[in-house]
This record gives C-alpha cells, structure tokens and sequence, in this order.
C-alpha cells in the first residue's frame, strides 16, 4: 500500500530538531507537549515532523537496540507530544536519522564508514558517527529500531521521514571492500582521478549502492508503517560531489521530494525547479531553517521579510514549505519564532487552493545529477555549476524555465530549447533521448568537451585534446557577431581556462579560438605585465552550429551560460534568441530584473507568481508587464486570494496584464 496521500493539500509542515546529547543534567527538563502543540497551533503548521530518533543515536521510545534517552524516558515525552499534535488533527511524520549514528559508531566500530588511511569520522575528531549503509549488521540494526518504534507509537505516523541519505565520505570500510570484490575485484581507487575507469566505476557504484539502501529502508518503514509514506532526505543531489552518490536513485524510493538546502534565493529557485520536476508526486517539499545563516547560529532568526520570501518562492513553485527550529537542550523553544511563522502562514494559506497546473517554460536545463563535480580542465567547473548559472541568467532575463534530470527525460519534449552544459560519456542513458528531441524540432545548447559520443553524431567531430594555453579567447565569424554582443573579432570573449580542441568540418564553425601572444605560464616572454591579450588567430573551432533533423544544435567550447558577469549574461541571452527566436517564446515579462516570474498552465487558463528576490527590508514597488500567448478567449483576470479583477489586454493570440509587484503576487488569468 503506498500512503495515504497525506501531503497533497498539505503546504504547512515544520520540524523541531531534536539531536541533543544525554550526557548531561537538565537536558528536557523543561519540555512541554502542550507548549510545544501551542506554538504549533499559533504557528498555522498542518504537519509537524517528531523526532524518534536523532543524529547522537539516542532514541525516544523505550529500546533494546540502542539507548532510550533519559531526559525524555521518565514520562515518554515524545510519545506524549505525538498523541497530542494527531487529537489536534495535525499529520504527523516520524523522523529517523541512517547513516549519522554517534551512539552506533562508539558501540559498534566494525560498522563505522572509513577513510581510506583506516580512520572513522569521529576518530578525525567529529561529532557526527557515520555508520556504512553497505554493512549488513548496520542494516538489522536500522530494522530493528524501525521495528522497534512501530510497536512503541503504533501507527500514528501519517509518514516517515529518512535523513543523511548519502555518503559523507569516501568510505573504504571493510564492508565496502567486500561488495567491491564481490562485484568488480582487486583494490578500491583511492586516488580521485575521472580518466581513471576504475575510479569512474566506483562513483558509479557508490551511486548505486546508495540507491539499493533507499530502496531497502523503503522496505523496511512499509514492512512495520504500511500506510505511512516514505520521504528520505534529498538534499545531498544538490549539495554534495559526486561521490556522496545521492542521484535519482535516491528519489525514486521516495514518494514526494525535498530536502533542507541553505543557499541563496536563486538556489533555492533552482532546487525548487529540479524538486517539482523529479518528485512522483505533487508537492515536493523544500526544507529551509529559520536561523539566519544555517542550524549552527542557534539564536539568530531571519527576519520576517526574508523567511517569507524563501517560503513565497516556495509556494510560487507549487511547493510545500518546511521550516526547521531547533529545541534549546532544556527543552525550550523560543516562542517569538512561531509568531513569526504564524504570521508568514497565515499570509500564504490563503494562496493553496490555487495550487494547481503544470509548469510552463520555454527552456529546460538539464542537470545531471550522476557526473557532479567532473569538469574538463577546471576542477570547480561542472555540469552542475553550468546548470545552476544558466538558470540564474535565464531568471533574470524572464524566460520561462525548467530544470529536468535522469529519471525524468520524456520532460525534454516539453520545451523549445535544451540547455545541457559540460555533459560527459560519464553516463549516456540521455543519448539517445537528446538525439530524438532535436530530430524532432527541438533546439541544443551545449558546452565544454561534452559528451564524446554526441559530439560525433552532431558534428562529426574528433577530440584531440585541450588547448596548452589556459587563458583563451573566442573570436566569431561575420555571420554570428551580432551572438557574441561587444565581442569582436580583434576584442574577443575572454576564458580564464583550457577550451577543447576538436577537428571538424569547417562549414559548420561560427567562432575560432584566439590565443594570447604567448603562453600565460611564461613569466619571463609576455606582452603585457597585467593580462594576456588577444593576439593569436588560430582555427580550432570554439562555436559550432548544425542543422540536425528538424532541429538544431549549437556547441560553446566556452561555457557561455556558467559566467555571472554581466557581458556574458547578454551573450547567454543572445543565444537563446538565436537558436529559438525571441519571439517563439511562451511569456514576455517586463520588470525588474530581480523579479522572478513563475508561471503555470492549469485547465481553465493560466497561474503565475512574481516573487521579489531582493531581500532587503524596504519595499520598493516594481512595475511589470506580461504578454502571455493564449489562444482561448479570456474571461477575467483576478488577483489573488482576493479574486481583485484585474486589467487586461488582448489581441488575436495573447493577453497582456500591467501591474506592480510588492513582495510577492499570484494572478489568475480565466479562459472560455
């Protein structure tokens, strides 16, 4: 049985972190259920997570397995609080932390993960015990506790809630050992190195390993909470390597997305973007702490401006918010938070019902989850960073976007044009699927050496290496100035790193490589102290173009859309209109380029949200303009959640509406 579907109208869910030592006096000595279902109550939540268990390896429910722990063991606190957050008709999800087990480490060696010189984590003097997933007595030790919990709380939990899905390091335990023997042979690579196959086999193999422990703690919480649904933390896609083997193999034991990531605005839009795309189910979830910088600034609060803005970017995404706290050790929280939350949700429930439709983008950025943090000839330089810079150009230039990933590439029909920077022949399933998109119309961006095999089928192109040079420069043809903006061919597009070397038929080149005067790295033979100026005209390829089936796919060696600087931003922008055309797009949005537009398509027209991503306390106005192709007749347009008509324009196939934008808005735009 799979869930209850708890979560679907359920946008207000919190949680109170509870990883509190019991090695000293007065620990949840000033616990109270009832203060805690108070603050609850003021503070709007529909579905508080509990703690069961946390991070030290302490549990609250009486065990055999491990340690009850004692601050709360006299008069079962937890259990106490659960019964009362379920009378109060709140959905409660049960919290379990795998993997991060102090307690488990210092009890059981044998269990812990291992750096390759043999040491645990907590022998390199952290705090965090990390037990391997790969250990089979680790495994019946999880079940044991999950089997545990069910028969102390029975089935109260609505769902459970699975954290630090990932590897935190590079294991070499002897559990890790054996699976590799068993499944390659010889030694396990210790020395991080991408042309190294048997390196590139045991990423492939931890993402893998990692996917198999999902699937088996999915297993587990049905075996003993059949109607409770299962979440795992996925976070660690978006903020860990490519060796914390977090990928879709990790969602696809879950039965909605989300996570708790802790970066900027835009981020969080990007994160936002990928969750809603790759979740089984509608809403994802996106976890943010309400501490001004993360979890370790225990008493400092965001402001209310800025907690709301994150949890109305949320909601213009169609996601639930998910705000963390943390419990002081006596058991205390600080009451004012929950004010503030109160007052941010009692703002947003409003917008719920309206949750609805699909989301409309023009350009889809494909980001590959399983070759994180390989690069070519820059090791802070990947298919990720290119993926996240993309969608925060495309952000402020307005253009309707989505973010896609392995699991779920049948999305890729849905838009005009594919972003795909810095692919790798690490993994091909995409292959063949990016081939049929653009044999079917659909334009392709792509950049840096990229996938070999595409390459080939795209361009007939043979790869001889990298440039000597790591300072470069591209220059454009006649016919594809206007792409490059201020770039010229004597002022050409800096590169501060190597670009690939490629051999191909010329016909289909629109920018060469230009070389300084001389190598960077001679210090001695320069032509100029402060820089390397432009000054060799080589003709190796650096922009390519090719018609391929109905479609069209163009090739940077440079990649345009990772650079933040403003010129390259233009640049970005002009390759989106080159290869799709201005014109063709979905949505023209004119305001403030720090407004992010989100928009939907629901069954009786359209949805969209205008979030201002300056987060300072002042409110500045912003006027805006949308034009919106729209080929049923339009009834009205409202303002929400008070249904305010709002103004409008048509013509034969568009409806245009003006306004201003505060914090954050939603207009509804009704057809026939």
């Amino acid at each position: 049985m799979e869930g209850q579907k708890w979560y679907k109208n359920v946008y207000r869910r919190t949680l109170l972190d509870m990883h509190i030592n019991d090695r000293n006096d007065g620990e949840f000595s000033l616990f109270s259920a009832d203060k805690y279902v108070d603050c609850l109550k003021k503070a709007k939540i529909e579905s508080p997570m509990i703690y069961i268990q946390s991070h030290t390896g302490h549990c609250y429910y009486p065990t055999k397995t491990a340690v009850y722990h004692s601050g709360v063991s006299c008069d079962d606190k937890i259990k106490t609080l659960i019964d009362k957050c379920v009378a109060e008709n709140m959905k409660v999800v049960g919290y379990y932390s795998v993997i991060y087990n102090t307690w488990a480490e210092l009890n059981h060696p044998d269990w812990a993960m291992r750096f390759s010189d043999g040491e645990s984590h907590i022998q390199k003097k952290q705090r965090y015990g990390l037990c391997c997933p790969n250990n089979m007595d680790y495994r019946k030790f999880v079940d044991a506790q999950i089997s545990e919990a069910a028969s102390h709380f029975g089935q109260v939990f609505s769902g459970m809630f699975y954290d630090m899905l990932f590897w935190p390091i590079p294991c070499y335990c002897d559990a890790c050992k054996k699976r590799w023997a068993e499944e390659v042979g010889g030694e396990m690579p210790t020395i991080e190195d991408e042309t190294d196959e048997r390196w590139n086999l045991l990423l492939r193999k931890r993402q893998v390993w990692m996917g198999d422990f999902c699937n088996y703690v999915r297993d587990t919480s049905k075996k003993y909470f059949p109607t409770a649904t299962v979440e795992m933390n996925y976070a660690g896609v978006m903020a860990f390597g490519g060796w914390a083997g977090s990928t879709e193999l990790v969602n696809d034991a879950c039965e909605f997305a989300g996570g708790d990531l802790y970066g900027d605005l835009l981020n969080h839009s990007f994160s936002a973007k990928y969750y809603l795309s790759v979740s089984r189910n509608q809403p994802f979830e996106y976890m943010v702490g309400r501490c001004d910088e993360n979890l370790n600034e225990h008493t400092a609060t965001k402001s209310y401006k800025q907690l709301a803005t994150e949890t109305f970017l949320t909601i213009a995404h169609h996601g639930a918010n998910f705000i963390i706290d943390a419990i002081d050790p006596v058991g205390t929280v600080d009451e004012r938070v929950y004010d503030r939350i109160g007052k941010i949700f009692d703002n947003l429930k409003d917008y719920e019902p309206y949750l609805d439709g699909n989301l409309l983008a023009d350009v889809g950025v494909f980001f590959d989850s399983k070759i994180k943090n390989y690069s070519d000839s820059n090791p802070e330089f990947d298919n990720k960073s290119c993926s996240v810079n993309a969608v925060r150009t495309l952000i402020e230039k307005h253009i309707p976007t989505a973010v896609f990933a392995n699991g779920v590439l049948d999305k890729i029909f849905d838009y005009k044009l594919v972003v795909a920077g810095r692919l790798k022949d690490f993994y091909t399933e995409y292959e063949d699927v990016l081939k049929e998109y653009v044999k079917n119309g659909g334009a392709l961006y792509l950049s840096g050496k990229n996938n070999l095999s595409l390459m080939k089928e795209f361009f007939g192109a043979e790869f001889l290496g990298f440039t000597k040079e790591t300072k470069t420069y591209v220059r454009p043809t006649k016919d594809f100035g206007e792409v490059l903006g201020e770039f010229t061919e004597n002022y050409p597009m800096p590169v501060n790193y190597a670009l690939p070397v490629y051999k191909v038929d010329d016909s289909c080149v629109k920018g060469y490589v230009t070389l300084p005067y001389t190598d960077p790295a001679d210090y001695i033979n320069f032509a100029s102290i402060h820089s390397n100026p432009p000054g060799i005209k080589t003709q190796i390829p650096a922009i390519m173009v090719k018609d391929y089936g109905k479609g069209k796919v163009m090739w940077s060696a440079c990649s345009i859309e990772n650079e933040t600087r403003t010129c390259f931003k233009e640049v970005f922008a002009n390759v989106i209109n080159y290869l799709i055309g201005k014109d063709a797009l979905s949505v023209n949005v004119v305001t403030a380029k720090c407004v992010e537009a989100v928009f939907f398509k629901t069954k009786d027209g359209y949805l969209f949200s205008l979030v201002d991503l300056v987060n300072t306390e002042d409110e500045i106005a912003k006027d805006f303009t949308i034009k919106i192709k729209c080929d049923r007749k339009v009834k009205r347009v409202v303002r929400l959640p008070d249904l305010k008509d709002v103004p409008f324009i048509c013509d034969e196939n568009s409806v245009t509406v003006s306004g201003e934008v505060t914090n954050f808005d939603m207009y509804k735009i009704i057809t026939e």
